[in-house]
């Protein structure tokens, strides 16, 4: 079983920047098709600062804590036993080429189901933009196999 007394742990913020060139390597990866997200010409002639995040970045952007996934280390989580369970995002501003997030978790709870052979660790995620102001948050929910 894991740990429960670790419900609550917030875990170092890191910063990310978002180089344009970035973005659209993530863009051409996923088949966006939208040239507001990956063509800065096409963005700054829209009148945007820079080309935009695409809203499932911050996915990519959870996995580059410095310890990848630190809640594997903190809660003793073998990975071939994890399953990323679900994301749920909340967007509250647009982000822009040019700008860095920095990324806050915490672990929000973790939940036996299944008589204890399968726990639910859920993670609450805050992004924020090189101003301070939160840009979007979301749940990570992650699946721990016991067996």
């Amino acid at each position: 079983m894991l740990d429960t007394t670790h419900i609550g742990h917030r875990f170092p913020p890191f910063r990310v920047p978002l180089e344009a060139g970035r973005l659209a390597f993530f863009c051409r990866t996923i088949g966006e098709t939208n040239p507001l997200y990956f063509d800065l010409q096409v963005a700054r002639e829209a009148g945007l600062p820079g080309v935009m995040m695409p809203p499932t970045f911050l996915f990519s952007l959870d996995l580059e804590s410095p310890q990848a996934w630190p809640v594997l280390t903190l809660l003793d989580m073998d990975i071939a036993k994890v399953l990323h369970g679900g994301q749920e995002f909340e967007y509250l501003k647009p982000v822009y080429s040019g700008d860095s997030i920095e990324v806050h978790s915490q672990v929000e709870n973790i939940v036996a189901r299944k008589g204890g052979r399968l726990e639910l660790v859920e993670l609450q995620n805050h992004y924020l933009d090189r101003a301070g102001e939160m840009v979007a948050r979301a749940k990570v929910t992650l699946v721990y196999c016991n067996d």
